[in-house]
């Protein structure tokens, strides 16, 4: 009983800090996936980082019914912040590998 009584004393203090960490933890993989996968493709890892996770929290949605909804940005949206990842950098290798860069700028008027 003397552990009940201690655990929830210190539920308001510890809980919090749970959430904050461990319930981001897709963010956080989707963020080290990306920078991981463009580092091995001689990409920018820290734009394609904020690639994946932008990529991400498009997929996780955090509305439903109208109300918020983040249970995904934690351990239920690691599958979702896994394809997002791999999918967003092979999109941006895509398109550096077929120059659609320069393209876009010599269409461009100067």
């Amino acid at each position: 009983m003397a552990w009940m009584d201690l655990s929830l004393a210190l539920r308001p203090i510890l809980l919090p800090t749970y959430q904050l960490t461990l319930g981001v933890v897709g963010l956080i993989v989707s963020f080290g996936v990306s920078a991981s996968l463009a580092k091995s493709y001689q990409l920018p890892e820290r734009l394609s980082g904020l690639t994946g996770c932008m990529a991400f929290l498009m997929l996780a949605g955090f509305y439903i019914d109208g109300q918020e909804d983040v249970r995904y940005l934690g351990g239920a949206g690691l599958f979702t912040a896994l394809i997002a990842s791999l999918y967003s950098i092979e999109i941006v290798r895509l398109f550096i590998r077929l120059d659609g860069t320069s393209r876009c700028l010599k269409m461009c008027p100067s």
